[in-house]
């Protein structure tokens, strides 16, 4: 993380396909399907029977 000189801070982030980057953190990320129906359902895709 950076301050600029007017107090705004900017954090870097580097999103590639595999990991989520920052300063300090590596996060791993990726695309599961599953075939049944999830507990949490927010906004989901659901395609030939997948989700």
């Amino acid at each position: 993380m950076k301050m600029t000189k007017n107090g705004v801070a900017v954090i870097g982030i580097d999103h590639g396909y595999g990991n989520i980057k920052t300063a300090n953190t590596i996060t791993p990320t990726g695309v599961t399907a599953y075939d049944k129906k999830p507990v949490f359902e927010g906004t989901m895709l659901f395609y030939d029977n997948t989700y």
